[in-house]
């Protein structure tokens, strides 16, 4: 028996010292175990009739055996009642342990308030993954795209990556992980960056930049948030392909070109894909082609 269930056990025989009450109170599940306690509760059974049993007994050996078969059947239904305090407490530890996902599609954000007043903000066609019913206790998130995060004062905060780990206590960052790269900006407080054994402290206005082979680089941060927040997606030096999977991101497209990969400094606006793709194509000296129907982009010479 683990740690927490001795605690739950010895909480029904009343057998828990006030320290371990005020402690079940301070995170949360003291009101989720009473409400556990008053079902059970609902289902106890009447006492038994001692006396009467016993006399029935000496009356002859037929009523005898059919006291026996009360006396079964009654410690059949406390065993039913013991098995439903147990399938409840077990239902309890289930629901404690699931997860629940948010996530979004092509061109379409979404914003998230934890129970703590922590905030995410998750871009598109990103997913994130943590267990709701357990959050005051571990504040943990696993993220598969990109996403802004408040976080509010309090226990660690984690944001687990297939890339890497991102560890706070209160702070202001951006976390990108798309294409087996993973770029963490820190606009407020301090975070720790753990990518592949390697660890790292942002401070305001820090970045931390790895590329599909682990290289770290550390990119300058010239803005007080992350653009995307405000409608655009900003790039310093990257490949026009990197630049072309953002805008199909952002805007639900397929995008191609056939003007090789030249490197892009710039950014494109989120809303009016005819805007986006001239402020791409500009820069480059390209040519672009919408689609009729708006599904598909061409960047050409």
């Amino acid at each position: 028996m683990s740690n927490e269930e001795n605690i739950y056990a010895r909480l029904i025989t009343g057998d828990l010292s006030e320290q371990e009450i005020l402690q079940l109170k301070e995170n949360g599940e003291w009101k989720t175990l009473q409400a556990i306690l008053k079902t059970s509760s609902d289902l106890a059974l009447p006492p038994l009739d001692k006396e009467k049993g016993i006399s029935k007994i000496y009356q002859n050996l037929e009523n005898a055996q059919k006291e026996a078969v009360v006396k079964r059947n009654y410690f059949g239904r406390y065993i039913a009642v013991a098995a439903s305090l147990a399938l409840l407490i077990g239902s309890y530890f289930f629901l404690m342990s699931q997860e629940i996902s948010l996530n979004t599609t092509a061109a379409i954000s979404l914003e998230h308030i934890f129970e703590d007043q922590s905030t995410v903000s998750l871009n598109a066609a990103s997913e994130i993954r943590f267990k709701k019913y357990r959050w005051t206790k571990d504040r943990k998130v696993y993220l598969d795209g990109e996403a802004y995060f408040s976080v509010e004062k309090g226990s660690p905060f984690i944001v687990a990556t297939a890339l890497g780990e991102v560890r706070v206590l209160g702070t202001k960052f951006n976390i990108k992980t798309h294409n087996g790269l993973f770029k963490v900006v820190c606009y407020e407080g301090k975070v720790e960056v753990v990518h592949k054994g390697q660890k790292r402290i942002l401070e305001k206005n820090d970045a931390a930049y790895f590329d599909k082979n682990g290289k770290y680089s550390k990119p300058e941060i010239t803005n007080d948030g992350a653009d995307w927040l405000k409608g655009s997606s900003r790039f310093r030096g990257e490949k026009l392909s990197f630049v072309l999977q953002e805008l199909e991101r952002q805007y639900g497209i397929t995008a191609q070109s056939n003007a090789g990969d030249p490197i892009f400094s710039g950014a494109f606006q989120h809303g009016n894909l005819k805007t986006a793709a001239n402020q791409i194509a500009k820069p480059l000296g390209l040519k672009f082609r919408i689609s009729d129907d708006e599904k598909s982009i061409l960047f050409s010479k």
